[in-house]
């Protein structure tokens, strides 16, 4: 082989090599905007050169069988043969193929690999107001630099303990909730060191997913919870006060008191009964046990029997908590911390909606009833109303004075 023509076989690899992002096959091409996208980016992919009427265009999962499309479109019915679509919601390996018709393999003309990453630059910023703040005092928190479709994905910002894991975040916020870019929260109510991190999605608990940290303290002494701050009432001020010296708050509940607390909120509020009553860490059960988290505080609560899913390998945890799921979750912390405790109840109380309560549920209202714990209004009890935070609160700390020391 001559020097001539080794030298114009490797300008060729090397110019295709270049090219990554355009492929081509039986005069059929794929091109794209960009080399890369976050999830839910909107993409646009150039098709050109001659197809049939029957030609379509489609994301796969890369690997995956010609009847396993994604989002797709007819060829011919593209603009100047380009597509605009969203990238795939989820972070991976993907390909874009251009298909002859929808049942051979055989049909393939051409096709790309396609990376969706959460991230494709890291621009996005995180301003404290100060570096370092007191329990509970009110941080000023401006975050920028988060693309649409990173908001779109449900970006947010939340407080960590230093080095805590991914998935050990406390209160939060969503991105594209904020108002002009600005978040206010109350600091931790326990001393020590914290960071401010921004994830560009929701549930995307990994390094690839981290867009900023951001350090800051609190140091000091705790201030004290008053009526009036974040919605408390009056009669609740004394008992939240007291879960905090018992350490049986956490950072998601210690603002909006009046919000409804959720599913997870309870969960981990659960948890901190448990193990501030027998005195030991709950272990959590494998992190693949839900698809819609790896909350650690909810996968010890599953472990102990505590919780239960909903169907579907899903746990729900932003849908509010029933009156009735929270006295059975009580019960059930009860069973766990001292299986030797009677639950029994001779005569339990009569509630004039009686038929609204679930069989499954009995034994817990009957028992925290009977024990002052859990009280209905005007003889009713409501078992599928919600439960504000600060209400929540007030029925982890009095079954905790209840039992911590049996």
């Amino acid at each position: 082989m001559s020097r001539k023509l080794l030298s114009i076989i490797l300008i060729v690899v090397l110019v295709s090599a270049m090219i990554p992002m355009v492929a081509w096959a039986a005069g059929v091409t794929i091109t794209t905007d960009k080399p890369a996208y976050t999830i839910n980016e909107k993409m646009v992919i150039t098709i050109s050169g001659n197809t049939s009427d029957d030609a379509f265009v489609s994301i796969y999962q890369k690997g995956a069988r010609v009847d396993q499309y994604g989002p797709y479109e007819y060829v011919n019915s593209l603009i100047a043969g380009k597509w605009e679509v969203n990238a795939p919601s989820e972070a991976g390996e993907y390909e874009i193929r251009v298909y002859t018709n929808d049942h051979d393999e055989g049909s393939l003309l051409a096709k790309i690999p396609l990376e969706v990453k959460y991230i494709t630059d890291r621009v996005a910023t995180i301003k404290l107001d100060k570096a370092a703040y007191t329990p509970n005092e009110n941080m000023v928190v401006i975050v920028e630099g988060v693309s649409k479709a990173q908001m779109d994905s449900s970006a947010f910002v939340s407080i960590y303990k230093k080095g805590a894991r991914h998935d050990q975040y406390g209160v939060y916020a969503y991105i594209r909730d904020l108002i002009a870019n600005k978040w206010e929260v109350a600091a931790p109510y326990e001393t020590g060191e914290y960071e401010m991190r921004v994830y560009a999605a929701d549930h995307a608990y990994t390094d690839e997913a981290l867009l900023v940290s951001v350090p800051f303290t609190v140091s000091g002494n705790p201030i004290e919870f008053s009526e009036g701050y974040e919605g408390i009432s009056g009669w609740a001020v004394g008992e939240i006060n007291e879960a905090v010296s018992n350490n049986l708050i956490t950072e998601k509940v210690v603002v909006e008191f009046q919000k409804p607390i959720t599913r997870e909120e309870f969960a981990e509020l659960a948890i901190k009964l448990y193990e501030a009553i027998t005195g030991k860490v709950a272990e959590p059960a494998p992190a693949s046990t839900f698809t819609d988290t790896t909350n650690p505080e909810i996968l010890k609560a599953y472990n102990l029997d505590i919780i239960k899913g909903v169907g579907d390998g899903k746990f729900a945890p932003a849908n509010p908590v029933t009156r009735q799921e929270i006295a059975t979750m009580l019960l059930r912390v009860i069973k766990a911390a001292l299986p030797n405790v009677d639950t029994s109840v001779a005569s339990p109380a009569v509630f004039t909606d009686d038929y609204e309560i679930a069989d499954w549920a009995r034994e817990g209202i009957n028992y925290f009833a009977s024990k002052g714990i859990i009280k209905g209004a005007n003889g009713a009890f409501l078992p599928l109303a919600n439960t504000t935070r600060e209400a929540a609160i007030a029925l982890i700390k009095r079954t905790f004075d209840s039992f911590s020391e049996i």
